[in-house]
């Protein structure tokens, strides 16, 4: 039977920042959807954002229901490293949401030349796409930090919504990753 972890959305930093991840990339497809016309680069935010949406509402949900912990189900062992994941499509997000600020924040100062929502629905893409661009950099951030700053290591090791937990195949000892300065 499934346990879900209903509390895992609150917990600090990991919970709040999948969360958000997926939240605000659907932000900028909303923002997006209320466009009356597309340039030509918005085919790029539009990607960036549902790529976003799809993979960090998959791996929220997971981990909303237990599956990125390791699984012996008798002699069966499974383990989806949802930490390596998570690393690895943040860091490429962020470079893409990155290029996709700089273009929504070109599209922003064309679109006053134009009647309608243009320049105003930009400037909210532009805004989206900024902290949507934070979660993804600040969650690979993290990710690294729980590597312990060596060769990346990722595969042995699981996100509660507080701490990463490192898993080995005799004993598992938790290790909590320090936050950042605020």
């Amino acid at each position: 039977m499934v346990a879900v972890d209903s509390r895992f959305p609150a917990k600090r930093p990991f919970g709040t920042l999948m969360t958000a991840q997926w939240m605000l990339s659907f932000a900028v497809v909303i923002a997006l959807w209320n466009l009356d016309f597309w340039r030509g680069g918005t085919a790029l935010v539009y990607y960036t954002a549902w790529t976003t949406f799809d993979m960090g509402l998959f791996s929220w949900c997971a981990h909303l229901v237990g599956l990125h912990k390791p699984l012996q189900l008798g002699q069966i062992h499974f383990y989806i490293p949802f930490a390596a994941i998570n690393f690895v499509y943040s860091v490429i997000l962020f470079v893409l949401y990155a290029i996709s600020t700089l273009l929504c924040i070109y599209f922003t100062f064309t679109g006053f030349r134009y009647i309608g929502n243009t320049a105003f629905v930009y400037a909210f893409a532009t805004l989206f796409c900024i902290l949507a661009g934070w979660t993804c950099g600040y969650l690979a951030l993290l990710l690294y930090q729980a590597s312990e700053n060596k060769p990346i290591k990722l595969l042995g090791i699981y996100i509660e919504g507080i701490t990463t937990v490192k898993f080995a195949s005799t004993a598992e000892t938790t290790t909590e990753t320090p936050m950042l300065p605020k």
